[in-house]
């Protein structure tokens, strides 16, 4: 079984002055405990933007480093929207969906 969710997470970076939120649609399989990620929006408020015209982002994929966070709020609330369960910690590894999975 699946369950699909899409939620909007915040986070503050770095300072006092740097915000961004998320907003993602996942699946959950419920019987594997795998969430994917299909779509994942994000907004910036960095303060005044000096040069507007074009913005592009590029999401670098160091697989050999940890999880550094990107949107895990997001992707939590999702997976609650989703199939009920709150995942609070991280990683969101796949023995915690589990877990979670089987208390409900």
């Amino acid at each position: 079984m699946h369950g699909t969710g899409t939620h909007l997470g915040y986070q503050q970076y770095e300072n006092e002055n740097a915000y961004a939120a998320a907003d993602v649609e996942v699946t959950v399989d419920t019987t594997t405990g795998v969430i994917r990620v299909h779509r994942a929006g994000v907004a910036h408020d960095c303060g005044l933007i000096s040069n507007p015209p074009s913005v592009e982002t590029i999401v670098i994929d160091r697989r050999h480093e940890p999880a550094l966070g990107a949107g895990e709020p997001a992707i939590g609330n999702a997976v609650f929207h989703a199939v009920g369960i709150r995942l609070r910690s991280l990683p969101m590894a796949l023995p915690k969906v589990l877990e979670a999975l089987a208390a409900t």
